[in-house]
């Protein structure tokens, strides 16, 4: 059953089990972005194109993990919407840090899920693909402006 009621981040007990492996290319893209030196575009990216940048790696399987899965399916119920940030791979998109989102969507499998894509979207199988974004709204949304 889902909660009933919304859980402030506060709230959730944070598990060191829920800490990503590092991925050196995120970290490296999103940097870039931050500073202007690679494009951020929105796509709506086809859930079968999405993989997890450690296979192995389930936070939503831990200790407490069910409680943010079902918290970003409920916001998504009530229209608010939260995109990953993914980079593209070959013919995929590489989740390295949304992994509790990817589970919900993995949860309700929608055919696309919202992402900021880190880099040129040159997958055919990618939606919506807007242009892309201004340096002042990418500085803004990692919270540096």
């Amino acid at each position: 059953m889902f909660f009933k009621r919304k859980f402030k981040p506060s709230e959730l007990k944070a598990n060191p089990d829920w800490q990503p492996p590092d991925d050196l290319v995120f970290q490296y893209l999103l940097q870039e972005a931050a500073t202007g030196g690679v494009p951020v575009y929105f796509a709506a990216v086809p859930l079968a194109s999405l993989v997890r940048f450690a296979p192995t790696f389930a936070p939503e399987k831990t200790e407490d993990g069910e409680a943010p899965v079902l918290q970003i399916m409920q916001q998504w119920r009530e229209g608010k919407t939260t995109n990953m940030w993914v980079y593209p791979r070959g013919d995929m998109f590489v989740v390295a840090d949304d992994y509790f989102t990817l589970a919900a969507a993995e949860r309700g499998k929608p055919d696309f899920v919202p992402c900021w894509v880190l880099g040129e979207v040159k997958n055919k199988s990618a939606e919506q693909v807007q242009r892309p974004m201004e340096q002042k709204s990418i500085a803004k949304m990692l919270g540096l402006a």
